[in-house]
């Protein structure tokens, strides 16, 4: 009985250090539309993920804890990714609204104005819109 567990032992050890160095992660889209991820494609349409700094060094990943702390990472790396996004996106459209603001302020400005005037081939002889005029085009 202790020999068997001895040499299983022994097997599963040497199998353990028999796995391969290199751990690549895939990620898919399964059939109900969730973003999925492991170390095995798990649909024919599953991308490799390439990692932008290496996560853990090669000698730690003969462990499969190993390999879920580095999943774990490029599942971090993806969402700060999304963060910095929509953070850009934020503020690009708290700009756009800024100028949005800034346009309706001088709109305003120029409804209020008290003369129009108009261009003329004289650029010191300007013509006043009369408020007649500057009614019908309102």
């Amino acid at each position: 009985m202790q020999a068997v567990l001895c040499t299983a032992t022994s097997l599963l050890l040497s199998l353990l250090f028999l796995q391969p160095t290199h751990v690549k992660i895939y990620k898919w889209v399964d059939e109900n539309g969730k973003t999925q991820y492991g170390d095995r494609p798990g649909s024919e349409n599953a991308d490799i993920i390439q990692l932008k700094k290496e996560a853990l060094d090669s000698k730690s990943l003969y462990k499969p804890a190993d390999k879920r702390q580095k999943l774990l990472y490029v599942l971090q790396e993806e969402r700060e990714e999304k963060q910095e996004l929509k953070a850009a996106q934020r503020k690009k459209q708290e700009e756009q609204q800024q100028k949005c603001a800034t346009l309706a302020a001088e709109l305003e400005d120029m409804k209020n104005v008290r003369y129009l005037y108009e261009d003329t081939d004289d650029p010191f002889n300007l013509r006043i819109v009369s408020d007649e005029e500057r009614k019908r085009t309102e």
